[in-house]
């Protein structure tokens, strides 16, 4: 007798387990407040959801002009962290999500030193929040540690005539940046101007969101050298991602992403320049009329081992727009780009292209 009661008990227990292993997913709703200091526009703060006993990231959110946020994810116990561009971040400790809950309102703090003006030495790692133009003039030399952020809290020039060493770290990047969920402020990008710019050096940084004529990087009569970069989600008339005249700058290990030309060059445009590009990916560019991933005009382009990948255009050339130019592709692959008229990969005019070893498509 007791033997068989045993084992309907271990039965009942088996059942019990089966089911609660195959019961549906509780799901709930999660919302609340983040407010910015001395903001009237609240919206943009990443609201994160991370496993608290493993710190896996499991959702975010981004809050709306009144600071409101809401989603939906799976009952448990989360570590929620509250960030925004230059404010200090928070993180709201073991929260107990098991019902639809509104979490505690919060507020950021700034927490970036304020600077404009003529930069020259050493700064960061940390946030620097610019308030007004900002140059490195042509005696001068700028170094920048890696972890350090400029955030352009304002429509700003960063104007580069003598030397700008960024040379952050594959885990600890530096980042120009300013605040993408909002129509302003935009910064005007890095612009590179003379010979003495010659000199800069950036490595593992990241340029974003920048709005003006000149896109993300403009360089004029000036030879940067770029290195292990990530240029997205920067707009203008022509080259949203970088605008050369006159210039021979180098890009080795980038990533230009995600950027917008109004006429030509959505990723790169090149007038009158030579530029070389190794090991880089052009992906997911577009521009209104020519050269969704590159326009040359008058210039010399090399690339090696390079992706041109998923770019776009309106007109002609939705991978590379050739004019009056000297193009060469060794060991690239220029596939899934799309131009509205002709030239999906590759459209040249009055253009020497050379290819060897690629894949195009």
């Amino acid at each position: 007798m007791k033997h068989r009661t045993a084992s309907l008990l271990w039965r009942l227990f088996f059942v019990l387990f089966i089911a609660f292993q195959t019961s549906p997913t509780l799901a709930v709703v999660i919302d609340g407040y983040c407010y910015l200091e001395g903001e009237s526009d609240h919206s943009g703060t990443k609201v994160k959801f991370l496993q608290a006993d493993r710190m896996l990231a499991v959702d975010s959110v981004y809050t709306n002009p009144s600071g409101h946020f809401n989603l939906e994810l799976t009952a448990g116990t989360y570590d929620v962290q509250y960030s925004h561009g230059s404010f200090a971040s928070i993180t709201a400790s073991a929260q107990r999500l098991a019902r639809d809950t509104t979490l505690v309102p919060h507020a950021l703090a700034l927490a970036a030193t304020r600077i404009s003006g003529r930069l020259s030495g050493t700064l960061g790692p940390g946030v620097f929040r610019i308030t007004g133009d900002i140059s490195v003039d042509t005696s001068d030399t700028l170094r920048l540690m890696p972890g350090t952020i400029f955030f352009f809290a304002k429509p700003s020039l960063f104007t580069i005539r003598g030397t700008l060493i960024a040379e952050g770290q594959a885990s600890d990047s530096i980042v120009f940046t300013t605040n993408i969920h909002r129509s302003r402020p935009r910064w005007s990008g890095l612009r590179f101007m003379g010979a003495h710019s010659s000199g800069s050096r950036l490595s593992y940084c990241v340029i974003e969101n920048a709005s003006s004529r000149t896109g993300g990087i403009y360089c004029r009569a000036s030879s940067p050298a770029f290195a292990h970069c990530s240029v997205r989600h920067n707009s203008s008339r022509w080259g949203g991602g970088v605008l050369c005249q006159s210039a021979s700058p180098t890009f080795t290990n980038c990533y230009i992403s995600a950027n917008q030309a109004k006429y030509g060059g959505g990723a790169v445009y090149g007038r009158l320049s030579a530029m070389t590009f190794q090991h880089c990916t052009i992906r997911g560019n577009s521009a209104s009329f020519y050269g969704g991933g590159v326009y040359g005009r008058r210039s010399s382009l090399v690339f090696t081992d390079c992706a041109i990948v998923g770019n776009s255009t309106g007109w002609y050339g939705g991978g590379v727009y050739c004019g009056d130019s000297s193009v060469s592709f060794g060991d690239c692959v220029i596939t899934g780009n799309s131009a509205a008229h002709a030239g999906d990969g590759i459209y040249r005019r009055n253009s020497s292209v050379s290819l060897k070893n690629c894949a195009l498509q």
